[in-house]
């Protein structure tokens, strides 16, 4: 199984990087997104 991925465009390189860091790490963020900006609003009606 391929763990590092190397792109190149022409004569320019990206930078490796781990396939499963880069999934844990975007999934952290969104979860934090989620926490932040999302959670909370939906069934959160007050009755009088």
């Amino acid at each position: 199984m391929t763990d590092f991925i190397q792109v190149w465009f022409g004569g320019w390189a990206f930078p490796s990087f781990n396939v499963a860091d880069a999934g844990i790490s975007v999934g952290a963020a969104l979860l934090i997104i989620d926490a932040l900006f999302f959670s909370g609003r939906q069934g959160s009606s007050k009755t009088d």
